[in-house]
């Protein structure tokens, strides 16, 4: 996913406020070097927690841009077994969940709140 560095505080991890595709998130910052604002890096997104299906993965009301910095909005694609594949913009996101998800969630969209977001920069 591709994300516009907008804020970062250096605590050990780094947390970083980023502009996304969906909107606004605060993640912790993996990457050896510490990001500066206003630089843009290709990220894969990561959830931090368990995931639960009706908890703190739900389906949303259809809205493409997420409400606060904690959360992020996709397109469910698939899902098999416990894994969720979500479309976030022009990125996959496979996500682990818990419990049973509801009938006809394909081709809806999802709300993810974990317990926080992790963003590991891929140098392209």
């Amino acid at each position: 996913m591709l994300i516009k560095v907008l804020t970062v505080h250096d605590d050990e991890p780094a947390i970083v406020e980023c502009e996304t595709p969906v909107g606004n998130l605060t993640a912790r910052w993996r990457g050896e070097e510490l990001p500066s604002a206003d630089e843009t890096h290709d990220v894969e997104v990561e959830t931090v927690g368990p995931l639960v299906w009706g908890e703190n993965l739900k389906v949303s009301a259809g809205f493409a841009r997420t409400e606060d910095e904690t959360s992020l909005i996709g397109l469910v694609e698939d899902v098999e077994g416990a894994v969720v594949t979500l479309r976030v913009s022009d990125s996959i996101l496979l996500l682990e969940a818990d419990g049973e998800p509801p009938l006809g969630v394909l081709g809806k969209m999802a709300s993810v709140r974990p317990r926080e977001f992790e963003l590991w920069p891929t140098g392209i």
